[in-house]
């Protein structure tokens, strides 16, 4: 997550798949964390998340060839709420099942 968010960009996305692409991470990221932790744990893996994507629009201010945007932020914080709702959703205990199942088997 940190290398993507750090790393030069291709030109000509469309408009708007930047924003898409940072809700859909930070979803992934915390739902997947926050369907391994106990439930009590959810909100510090939601923060976790939050204060990450804050400080990576930070860091991207000091690239040089990427931008600081609050609307970043914005779908950063969407996303991990996004994903906690999933993890307390039945999805969630699809999540943890699946990733027993393939500890199980390594």
């Amino acid at each position: 997550m940190t290398l993507l968010s750090l790393i030069a960009l291709p030109p000509g996305q469309p408009v708007g798949f930047d924003k898409l692409n940072h809700l859909l991470a930070y979803a992934a990221i915390c739902g997947w964390f926050g369907s391994c932790v106990h439930r009590r744990w959810l909100f510090a893996v939601i923060l976790f998340a939050v204060c990450w994507g804050v400080l990576m629009e930070f860091l991207q201010s000091r690239t040089g060839y990427r931008t600081f945007e609050y609307y970043d932020m914005l779908a950063n914080t969407l996303g991990a709420l996004i994903g906690a709702v999933l993890v307390l959703s039945p999805l969630g205990r699809l999540v943890a099942w699946l990733d027993s199942r393939l500890s199980a088997h390594s």
